[in-house]
């Protein structure tokens, strides 16, 4: 299907949805190369994708191949991730929610796990979604 239409300007450091539903985060923007015209002048976005294992490139128009839709293109901007920071306490069987010291992980472990050990306490940081 061919669609010259510009879909929208994606910015660097802001994340986007795919055409095909995913999770997309534009990294760098390269810009134009002053010596010659490149690929990456005609790509100069760079970013992830979720699930997706290589960098992607795109168009200054959030497209991954001009002038045609395809699953891999920017669509529409979607709020950055929540961040979850704090301490969790493990025991064999149970894991305390996400607390702000370490002593309130491990009491709310205590409270769900009253016979078992805690055999850790780890720092959490990581955004929302991520697979916690």
């Amino acid at each position: 299907m061919r669609n010259e239409e510009p879909i929208f300007m994606p910015e660097v450091g802001r994340y986007y949805r795919t055409r095909s539903g995913s999770r997309a985060f534009v990294s760098s923007d390269v810009g134009i190369n002053p010596f010659r015209e490149n690929r990456i002048d005609l790509y100069p976005l760079f970013g992830f994708i979720e699930n997706h294992h290589q960098v992607c490139s795109w168009s200054v128009d959030g497209r991954i191949q001009k002038g045609i839709d395809r699953p891999l293109d920017l669509v529409k901007e979607i709020p950055a991730p929540l961040p979850i920071k704090g301490w969790v306490a493990i025991a064999a069987s149970a894991v305390s929610p996400i607390s702000q010291t370490r002593e309130e992980a491990i009491a709310l472990l205590m409270d769900m796990e009253s016979h078992g050990a805690v055999l850790a306490v780890i720092w959490i940081e990581a955004l929302a979604g991520d697979g916690l």
